[in-house]
């Protein structure tokens, strides 16, 4: 079961943000930590992965220097990471680190929450040490001001450490101030001292003023480099790399839980601060090309594209077509890849009246056209453009208004009836309808079943039986569309030399699955159609 997120705690953190940037909480510790130990912030802080060489190219640009507000500094730190033998600082959600900077000597247990958007939510608990040893007794201090009391026998040991050169540039563009940051350096398992490897990251912490200055600066700069931007810990990334147990998987979106009085501002923001967040969370095992990572990337975009449409008498109209439009062009790019894929794992088991050959050729076609389309989803994903688009679409969200509009239920219902019209046109679900419009009452049904879950409401009996529906028919014409999309696939491989008989075998499947599909949804179509016009008469 996905874990839900307080949309009104996401939305009270997010409203801080468009001006003053940086909040610094001290927060009353008991036993032996004193109130300076805990710190608890909330950053804007944007990163990026980048290649070495790129990055000494870049921050020689004339980009930077022009906008340099202080003297940069370089420093060398030395940070060594413990957790348990079973990784139970990690599976928390926690980091725990000695780190040698300066001639000080500073132990940290940190926890670290995305919020969305771009926004870190960081508690750390720090101690000055006279050596590099561990101080166990403050550690098992600061986890019970964590409230985990479960870990009085953890017992932590030296896993990772990082050797890094940290060069800090302070920067003012337009009235926004903020800090570059750049870490090189290597990461080493401390088990048997080998280098795991190289670290180039620039960060963009924002200090001071309207965070979208800081925001069109990297869309300039983006101009300029080959980078990516993510949002993964430190931690996070160094315990992935010794250990498969620690490994980053794809993430499914985490539902909102949102409360009866917020207003549609303040539901845009946060639905659309959740879905970037879902977008990043996946971005590391799309760099590792896992084929369910890009799936995820996906459903991500589709859900930022709902919300364009759900609020589009909010948005400028302008800003809307821009991004919806840039959104479609990676969605499209990404999905067909997944078509190659869902064809060789879901449709092509399906598929009846191949013989040994067929099928084996049909799968090594697969095989052959993920691998292409996969290695062009990777350059799409890491391209200047799409980097460019998710730069801008932060850019947008800090700028949307806090206040305003009007209420959930008032916008739920009248985006219902609007497309509960729209599907009434569409009129009713037959075999010998073309496949066109099959496709548009598909598209209309999953419009639908997105504004159920971005306005919620009471629902009925009657209308939790509608939404059943929805389901039925959508998961029906889902497998149809799958079906036609195989045919398709196969047909527009011509350059492949594939046997004619595969041709005519997957054609007469799908036009059997085809009717297979429709049958199946027509029932619950028609019941979908006596609620529309229920809903239309309201």
């Amino acid at each position: 079961m996905c874990q839900s997120i307080d949309s009104q705690k996401l939305y009270k953190a997010f409203q801080l943000k468009p001006e003053i940037t940086h909040m610094h909480e001290v927060t009353k510790a008991v036993t032996p930590l004193t109130e300076n130990d805990l710190r608890s912030t909330l950053d804007m802080e944007i990163k990026f992965l980048i290649p070495a060489d790129s990055a000494a190219q870049l921050l020689a640009t004339s980009l930077i220097k022009s906008t340099l507000s202080g003297n940069v500094t370089t420093a060398f730190e030395k940070s060594i990471y413990f957790d348990t033998p079973r990784y139970m600082l990690i599976k928390n959600g926690c980091s725990l680190r000695i780190r040698h900077a300066g001639g000080r000597i500073e132990q940290t247990l940190k926890t670290e929450a995305r919020i969305g958007g771009g926004m870190l939510r960081r508690t750390e608990i720090s101690r000055t040490l006279k050596d590099s040893l561990l101080d166990n007794m403050s550690v098992q201090d600061a986890l019970k001001q964590l409230s985990m009391v479960k870990s009085a026998r953890w017992q932590f040991i030296p896993l990772v450490w990082t050797e890094l050169t940290i060069t800090k540039m302070p920067l003012r563009h337009r009235s926004t101030s903020f800090e570059l940051v750049y870490n090189s350096g290597y990461l080493t398992c401390a088990r048997h001292g080998r280098r795991m490897g190289e670290i180039s990251e620039i960060k963009a912490k924002l200090i001071s003023g309207p965070a979208e200055g800081m925001f069109d600066f990297l869309a300039r700069l983006n101009e300029k480099t080959s980078w990516i931007q993510f949002v993964t810990s430190g931690a996070e990334r160094w315990f992935a790399a010794i250990s498969s147990a620690n490994a980053l998987k794809p993430v499914k979106h985490k539902p909102l839980v949102i409360p009866a009085d917020m207003n549609t501002c303040e539901l845009l923001q946060v639905s659309m601060a959740n879905a970037l967040d879902h977008f990043f969370s996946n971005n590391p095992q799309i760099l590792k090309a896992k084929p369910e990572a890009i799936h995820q990337t996906r459903v991500a975009i589709r859900r930022m594209r709902a919300f364009l449409r759900a609020f589009k008498g909010q948005i400028d109209y302008m800003d809307r077509k821009a991004l919806n439009g840039e959104l479609r062009w990676l969605q499209t790019k990404l999905g067909e890849c997944r078509d190659w894929h869902v064809l060789r794992t879901d449709t092509l088991p399906k598929i009846k009246g191949l013989n040994p050959e067929l099928r084996a050729e049909l799968n090594e076609l697969c095989v052959r056209m993920h691998r292409k389309q996969l290695a062009q989803a990777l350059q799409t994903y890491s391209s200047r453009r799409a980097q460019r688009l998710i730069l801008h679409l932060q850019s947008w969200l800090v700028r949307q208004p806090n206040t305003g509009g009007p209420s959930i239920a008032k916008q739920r219902q009248s985006t219902l009836k609007a497309n509960m019209k729209r599907l009434g046109k569409l009129g009713a679900l037959r075999p010998a309808r073309p496949v066109t419009e099959i496709h548009a009452m598909r598209i209309m049904v999953k419009k639908i079943r997105y504004t159920v879950e971005i306005f919620p409401g009471a629902e009925d009996e009657e209308t939790r039986l509608a939404l059943q529906s929805l389901e039925k028919v959508q998961d029906a014409l889902g497998d149809l569309n799958d079906a036609c999309k195989a045919l398709n696939l196969i047909s527009v491989a011509v350059n492949e030399d594939l046997s004619p008989d595969l041709h005519v075998a997957v054609r007469k499947w799908v036009n059997k699955r085809i009717l297979d599909c429709i049958r199946r949804a027509q029932p619950h179509y028609k019941k979908l159609l006596m609620w529309a016009r229920k809903q239309q008469a309201m």
